[in-house]
């Protein structure tokens, strides 16, 4: 199960990349309008869900009750819907994020904080060789900005956050 992280709160996407929309309503501000339950009893939702089920070959949307994976999950574009049904703000938001995700632009963050320390490290080690004698510097010169590349490349793949 993978985690993304809206308004500083994770969102559960499981091995199907269906979207913990319990997880997005806790993480908009969990008010008691704006449940999930709710959501999907909106006649305008339910026809929206149809029109999915008449374009799209299978429209996945579970509910679970307890265990680890309890809650409502959804498709992306249900998730999407959703979000906009929230607030605007939260809509845009939620957009950014679920769309690099499944653009494949994120990363774990694990995995992107890994090579942000390797990166990091790097730089270290060439900050204290280079200066043993000139030759090492003239060397390592070329060597910084590939590291400082290696560095900003990390950060840019560490997850986006929406703070609303």
């Amino acid at each position: 199960m993978k985690e993304l992280t809206l308004c500083h709160k994770a969102v559960r996407v499981d091995a199907d990349g269906l979207i913990s929309l319990t997880d997005m309503w806790k993480a908009s501000g969990g008010n008691a309008d704006d449940k999930p339950a709710l959501f999907l009893r909106s006649a305008k939702v339910k026809a929206y869900i149809a029109a999915l089920e008449g374009k799209v070959q299978k429209c996945t949307l579970r509910k679970k009750r307890g265990g680890t994976e309890a809650g409502t999950w959804a498709e992306k574009l249900i998730a999407y819907k959703y979000a906009g049904w929230i607030n605007p703000e939260f809509e845009v938001g939620a957009y950014m994020v679920l769309d690099a995700y499944f653009s494949g632009q994120l990363v774990p963050a694990q995995s992107a904080m890994q090579q942000l320390i390797n990166a990091q490290a790097a730089m270290l080690d060439y900050t204290r060789y280079s200066s043993f004698h000139g030759r090492g510097l003239n060397q390592c010169r070329g060597r910084r900005q590939e590291l400082q590349e290696q560095i900003d490349s990390a950060m840019s793949k560490c997850q986006l956050r929406l703070s609303v």
